[in-house]
């Protein structure tokens, strides 16, 4: 069977299963990239390893591609389509230690005051919600619930979460309507629109961000607000807390505070030495 009817093939499971389209179409760019040429059922993890290293992209992306040719190879043991599963043993690129980089709420709040009502709606969703551009986009007015204070929001993985919904962001969006909440031209917005529209707003306001970075606003201004990692997690839709550590930016002063109160507080009476 010609290898790319396979990828075709796997392209066509996914979504049968659901996924999301844009994680569909970015596999799919993947294996066309990986597959011309080769003999799939001879493949090496040498093979990957090497085409991985020709790559000229960072460390993240290298491991984004091993990570659509592992599903691939995962779906074709499961179909019995292949009998070896060459990726098996690869290790995943180092990923960067990302430094959490907010936009500073004196400028956040700035620039949502002063922004057309699009883009004013969208850096709020993204300030005071925490959403990525792609659920900005996917927000619809029946889940958005005024009654009980809350969005619920489809993210990645079309995994849904619950976030509390902040009384800025409730002020913006009209109650029983349906609908997208934000509209381009009478369409739904599309998750590239957002990210290139609130981008090119923050730099007309001099501000060097993106929409993303008023997410990490988000979670920082959360986590001073709670202390509670696991909380800000479900409410930015992450699947591991070490990934929202990447959101949430200290300051020296809250060391400095934080080390000021050692060994001030009364410790609880089980804890005799």
């Amino acid at each position: 069977m010609p290898d790319l009817d396979l990828v075709d093939q796997f392209r066509n499971y996914q979504l049968a299963r659901g996924l999301s389209p844009a994680t569909v179409r970015r596999r799919h760019l993947t294996l066309t990239r990986f597959t011309p040429g080769r003999d799939l059922e001879t493949v090496t993890a040498t093979d990957i390893e090497a085409w991985l290293a020709s790559l000229d992209v960072t460390s993240q992306s290298r491991g984004m591609y091993l990570s659509d040719i592992r599903a691939f190879w995962k779906w074709g043991i499961n179909h019995d389509i292949f009998t070896v599963d060459p990726t098996h043993k690869i290790v995943p690129p180092k990923r960067p230690n990302y430094v959490p980089d907010p936009i500073s709420p004196k400028a956040l709040l700035a620039a949502i005051d002063a922004a057309p009502e699009r883009e004013r709606l969208m850096l709020t969703l993204a300030g005071f919600a925490g959403l990525r551009c792609a659920e900005i986009a996917g927000l619809r007015l029946e889940n958005v619930d005024h009654e009980s204070g809350t969005l619920r929001v489809v993210g990645k993985g079309r995994k849904t979460r619950i976030v509390q919904l902040h009384e800025r962001v409730a002020e913006l969006i009209p109650a029983e309507s349906f609908g997208p909440v934000v509209a381009w031209n009478g369409k739904p917005i599309t998750p590239r629109a957002v990210s290139d529209r609130l981008a090119a707003y923050l730099r007309g306001v001099g501000i060097d961000a993106t929409g993303h970075k008023a997410r990490h606003s988000f979670g920082t201004a959360l986590y001073a607000a709670c202390q509670d990692l696991r909380l800000v997690q479900e409410q930015l839709g992450h699947s591991s807390p070490q990934t929202t550590q990447a959101y949430v930016a200290t300051s020296d002063a809250d060391a400095r505070a934080a080390v000021k109160k050692l060994y001030k507080a009364k410790p609880p009476d089980d804890a005799a030495a």
